[in-house]
């Protein structure tokens, strides 16, 4: 009977024994586990893309010193600690025959939006000019491309009213390829903003404005957002230096000029001082369409008057201010002038005739009477004789 039993238990080591080798693998048993060739096993995901579990190979180790390899498909492997919707880095663990093994992998959106211009003022336009957007492919490669460039659009910036944040929607598109993602962006107002009026306020008036060192300062409502306006020419108005008239040689004319910046407007003052360069410039100008190409053309008493005055105004300048007016200006003045003053005086020759005859630099008088001499000598002499100009 006891050797009955005896048998009995041996019979039951025994069977208990083949199935605990069946379980370690006919006698074999895992002593570790490792990521194969973990350099190269992709450890960045698109937020929403499953773990590549066919790609990522365990090499497993056993007490018979034998190495087999198994993949994370394997439905004898146990994998935790991925989740495709959370977005970083994460710890995804591994098991098989007993043993654990542990990598990182990260999660990322799509498309990433970098060195952007974040924050904005009610008004202002989305600058496509900076930044660009990282995209990343399934297969864990990424390229970058600017925001400027036409394979990229976006839409849902509205910059009306405050918004933080204001979340805008951006697409590339490329061929088969179209992947969507979003930036974020801040919208402030701008209640607080204040002139810097330009250094220059002090004018004469053939110059034109000069806006170095003004600028204006803009400030968001909750003073997070500051930024420093340039004074550009298509900003203002009211600079009118044409205007300016001979009556303020001594006492300078006084103009508002008005800058306006979105729905803001500033205004500061200068003052005006008339001198001739205007005048001169301006006249020089309408002469300057004269055609002396083909011979001394006929000048207009308006135009050789317009001269007169411009030539006798640009005698009385000072030598810097002559230094204003260009050789070009004065010489379409000069050449006026004398032309017009040649035909005035032969005009006024041909007008005493009767009297006197001027040939070949030789004045010769004619046959008249005492008064008609002494007319035409008192209108030379009081210079009401059509021969001044």
């Amino acid at each position: 009977m006891i050797k009955k039993y005896r048998v009995l238990i041996a019979s039951f080591v025994i069977a208990l024994c083949g199935m605990v080798f069946a379980l370690a693998g006919c006698g074999s048993a895992v002593t570790g586990i490792s990521v194969k060739d973990l350099d190269s096993v992709q450890t960045v995901y698109v937020k929403g893309q499953d773990l590549d579990l066919d790609s990522i190979t365990l090499s497993v180790r056993s007490n018979n010193k034998s190495e087999t390899t198994v993949t994370l498909a394997d439905s004898s492997v146990r994998v935790s600690g991925y989740d495709k919707n959370t977005l970083g880095k994460q710890r995804v663990t591994a098991v098989y025959g007993g043993k654990s093994v542990s990598f990182n992998v990260t999660v990322v959106e799509r498309i990433v939006a970098e060195n952007y211009d974040v924050n904005y003022f009610i008004g202002d336009e989305f600058n496509r000019n900076k930044g660009r957007l990282k995209i990343t492919e399934d297969d864990d490669k990424s390229f970058t491309v600017p925001l400027s460039s036409e394979e990229v659009t976006l839409s849902g910036f509205d910059s009306s009213e405050e918004a933080k944040p204001l979340t805008v929607s951006v697409r590339y598109e490329k061929g088969a390829k179209k992947y969507d993602g979003t930036l974020t962006v801040n919208i402030y107002g701008a209640d607080n903003a204040v002139l810097t009026a330009p250094t220059k306020t002090e004018y004469r008036s053939h110059e034109e404005i000069n806006l170095l060192g003004g600028y204006i300062t803009v400030k968001s409502t909750d003073g997070a957002l500051t930024r420093y306006v340039e004074i550009t020419p298509d900003m203002i108005s009211g600079y009118e230096p044409e205007k300016v008239t001979e009556a303020y040689r001594a006492t300078p004319a006084v103009q508002t000029i008005t800058i306006t910046y979105g729905n803001k407007t500033f205004a500061y003052e200068v003052r005006i001082t008339y001198i001739d360069v205007a005048m001169i410039r301006s006249a020089a100008s309408a002469l300057l369409s004269l055609d002396f190409s083909e011979g001394l053309p006929e000048i207009s008493a308006e135009l050789g008057g317009l001269a007169a005055d411009a030539f006798a105004a640009y005698k009385t300048l000072s030598i810097a201010d002559k230094h204003l007016v260009s050789d070009q200006q004065l010489a379409s003045i000069v050449r006026t002038y004398a032309v017009y003053g040649k035909s005035v005086w032969e005009s006024a020759v041909e007008d005493y005739s009767d009297v006197f005859t001027f040939s070949g630099g030789e004045l010769t008088f004619g046959e008249g009477d005492y008064n008609a001499f002494k007319a035409v000598a008192e209108s030379i002499e009081q210079g009401t004789s059509p021969a001044y100009v």
